[in-house]
């Protein structure tokens, strides 16, 4: 059984936008980037975890080059 191309191409430009949707949601809850601490609600950000009388914020970055 063969599947017709038009039906294939329509499955990957859903699956495609269906990823940028999820990419979209997942970034919507982070600050941009050099935001001040206090302008911004750390306790949104995905991934923030209570830590004594305040949270703890993950942070990312580059890898070294060594």
């Amino acid at each position: 059984m063969r599947i017709p191309l038009s039906i294939l191409i329509r499955a990957a430009l859903l699956a495609a936008a269906l990823s940028l949707v999820t990419a979209a949601s997942a970034a919507a809850g982070l600050p941009r980037l050099g935001a001040a601490p206090d302008a911004v609600n750390l306790r949104s950000v995905p991934g923030t975890s209570a830590y004594g009388s305040g949270h703890q914020v993950p942070v990312r970055s580059a890898r070294p080059a060594w």
